[in-house]
Parts: structure tokens; sequence; C-alpha cells
């Protein structure tokens, strides 16, 4: 269950922010209740610019919600079955993530750990 507040496009590469996010579990039967969880980072289906699809939605700074985002990036590469040539590959791609709301930052290590990357470069082609 998202906030009602709108969301904040970040930019550089888009996310999608809101003032709080949680998810919203009922139990029936006898002792049930609801129960509600804080989240920083999940998977949403949102319409942006009039096409609707899966966007991350965030909450929070970047130090609530980098693990929950980790996790939800990893999860998603391993369903994908995206493979990295190494451990060190996985690392770096995962740590960009650290630098999602810094533009500078972000393209320094993009253009520094992948600038060589089939991806990137159509990336940079879009822009």
């Amino acid at each position: 269950k998202v906030s009602s507040a709108s969301p904040m496009p970040l930019g550089h590469p888009s996310l999608n922010r809101y003032k709080e996010l949680r998810r919203e579990f009922t139990v029936t039967g006898p002792g049930g209740g609801k129960t509600v969880i804080d989240q920083f980072a999940i998977w949403g289906r949102l319409k942006l610019n009039g096409i609707e699809g899966r966007h991350v939605l965030i909450a929070g700074d970047v130090d609530d919600y980098i693990v929950e985002l980790t996790e939800l990036v990893s999860a998603h590469a391993t369903k994908s079955s995206l493979v990295f040539d190494n451990s060190t590959a996985k690392a770096k791609a995962l740590r960009l993530m650290h630098h999602l709301e810094n533009p500078r930052s972000f393209d320094k290590f993009i253009d520094r750990d992948f600038s060589n990357s089939r991806a990137v470069m159509a990336w940079r082609e879009d822009q």
C-alpha cells in the first residue's frame, strides 16, 4: 500500500519517491487483525507518462532504502538470469545504488566501471 503522497521523480536514473511506503496484511479468523509494516523500497505498478509498468518505489533517504533496494535488484537479477562476469562486477553494479541521487558520482562510477557495457552505451544514446 503506497501513501497518498504523489511520487517525486528523482531523475537520474528515475525512481519514484513517496513520503512513506507500507505493506498491510490482514489475518482472518480468531486472533486475526491488521499488521502494517513500513517499507523503504518495493516494486509497484504505476502509470507514468501515460505508460503503465512496474517501477521501483522508494521512501526515505539513501540510508533508509539502500538495503531493501539492493535486495530487490539482486532478486530481480537472479530471476532474470543476469550473470555477472565476476563478483567484483556485481559489487560495482550494486554500489551504483548508493549514488542514485547524486548524478555526478553516479556518472563517475558508470564511466569508470561500465563505459564499455552495451547497456550503458545504449542508455547514453537515449539521453
